[in-house]
């Protein structure tokens, strides 16, 4: 989900219905000035960390009802630079 200001993201194991790991923009402590897209990035490389940690390496990406592009498009590039195949 994005918001005008913040960015969430959920990893979701459909086959059990439950989540896995969660992430959240408001979580980050940024001492430069980003703009929204470049935090995006950030966040999907760090969630990439987090699912790597869980032993998951490939995911499903649901973009839902948002276009791929902006930063949509940046959080699943930095899906895969943290090394997640999408």
């Amino acid at each position: 989900f994005r918001s005008l200001k913040k960015f969430y993201a959920q990893a979701i194991d459909d086959s059990k219905k439950t989540t896995l790991s969660s992430i959240y923009s408001g979580d980050l402590n940024l001492s430069e000035k980003k703009t929204k897209k470049e935090v995006s990035f950030e966040i999907g490389k760090l969630f990439a960390d987090k699912l790597k940690n869980l032993n998951i390496e490939e995911a499903i990406f649901d973009r839902g009802m948002y276009l791929y592009h902006g930063r949509i498009q940046s959080f699943v590039e930095g899906l895969r630079a943290g090394g997640l195949k999408i």
